[in-house]
């Protein structure tokens, strides 16, 4: 059974327009709702090098708890994931729900919902699940950058609108608040290891002996690990 509803407003990007109108899907009792882009080929990222998204093509994924398989693709740049209908439609999760995504493109990456607070403003978005445990989360967020292009001058050489890849981003489950919200974990080492509190020079020790990158996610999986065991 399917089941339409619309409430139409504009979205402004850079240049064009965007028409969204609201959509839910009942799949055998499951519902899901999410938002279509009426008017997707209009895209701001025309015509420029590379891509934002993390997987070009719709790749097959569950949501939910829906059983029938859904085809995804996610705008890094944007935080987005878009849903390719079997009408070719394009349409895109409607981040006011909760998503659990699971591919089944055979890499089994889980994607998890959450928020998390960027420039002080409460901010919603799509992490990837590295580990779970009883203790904590760890998430992954890939991070892309859009450069505009760049005319040939004296000390520069003529570069073309682009895409290029930047170090992914880190987030751990809010345990000290035991709250639903995701923390950033810091890059920079001084801070790193002030996020551990009274126990960052121990962290700092622990990581030394055992050769450890802060920027690593199976390094990041044995810091916790073993920051969770010495709390235990």
């Amino acid at each position: 059974m399917r089941k339409i509803k619309y409430t139409f407003f504009c979205l402004l990007f850079c240049a064009p327009l965007f028409i969204i109108a609201q959509e839910v899907l009942e799949i055998k009792g499951n519902i899901l709702e999410i938002g279509i882009f009426t008017d997707i080929k209009n895209s701001k990222y025309k015509e420029i090098a590379g891509t934002p998204y993390e997987n070009i093509d719709f790749i097959p994924a569950r949501i939910n708890e829906i059983k029938k398989a859904q085809f995804i693709r996610i705008n890094i740049v944007d935080q987005i994931v878009e849903v390719k209908t079997k009408h070719d439609k394009v349409i895109m999760l409607d981040l006011k729900y909760d998503f659990k995504i699971q591919l089944l493109d055979g890499s089994n990456k889980i994607y998890h919902t959450a928020t998390f607070i960027d420039s002080g403003s409460r901010v919603k978005s799509f992490f990837e699940v590295i580990k779970q445990t009883e203790r904590y989360t760890l998430y992954k967020q890939e991070r892309k950058k859009y450069f505009r292009a760049q005319k040939e001058g004296s000390y520069q050489k003529k570069l073309p609108a682009r895409f290029e890849d930047q170090e992914p981003v880190y987030f751990i489950s809010d345990y000290k608040k035991a709250s639903k919200s995701v923390i950033i974990i810091p890059k920079k080492r001084k801070k790193f290891m002030s996020f551990f509190g009274k126990s960052g020079q121990q962290i700092n020790e622990y990581m030394k002996r055992n050769k450890l990158s802060r920027k690593d996610a199976g390094d990041l999986i044995q810091i916790f690990d073993f920051f969770f065991l010495e709390k235990s």
